[in-house]
């Protein structure tokens, strides 16, 4: 990413000690690698709303290959509450290995990531190839922790201020 910013001439300034990886102008720039999986994208995601509260803007920087369904979903929620509580968006840069070079892609908002996704998927050949109903499975078995999360994210929106509340014993 130094030689990204290089390319770009975007003078960067690389931090030590805790804080972000590089910051210009009062903005962070938080990258991250490969190893960023599982409960370790959680804790970048804290890291993420600190930084987002401490400067001016916030960039990060993520490899593709960390970014599965549930990660995604989370990068999009978290630039979502970002924008609501801060009116700040996150510029997000998707870092690729591909043929022996690597590959940056830039997002001026984090959201535009998982709206690219889901409006690439249909183009893939492997969906072309495959027949419908093994395409569904397969989706199904994915989304089912998708479908959790969001019942769990309903169920806090009607119960954190519903418009009427009645027993059930009163049915």
């Amino acid at each position: 990413m130094a030689k990204y910013f290089e390319t770009k001439q975007i003078k960067v300034i690389p931090t030590r000690g805790a804080g972000p990886d590089f910051s210009y102008s009062g903005k962070a720039i938080e990258i991250k690698g490969s190893g960023v999986k599982g409960a370790r994208f959680n804790l970048s995601i804290s890291q993420y709303i600190k930084y987002a509260f401490k400067y001016s803007d916030l960039e990060i920087a993520l490899p593709i290959d960390i970014l599965n369904a549930e990660n995604l979903i989370k990068l999009d929620l978290l630039c979502r509450i970002v924008w609501e509580v801060l009116n700040k968006y996150i510029k997000t840069y998707l870092v690729a290995e591909h043929e022996k070079q690597y590959l940056v892609k830039e997002f001026y908002d984090g959201k535009q990531v998982l709206s690219g996704v889901l409006s690439y998927i249909p183009e893939l050949s492997y969906f072309k190839d495959e027949s419908i109903q093994n395409v569904m499975e397969e989706m199904e078995n994915i989304l089912t922790l998708v479908n959790i999360s969001i019942e769990d994210a309903l169920l806090e929106i009607v119960r954190s201020k519903p418009d009427m509340t009645l027993a059930v014993s009163d049915l």
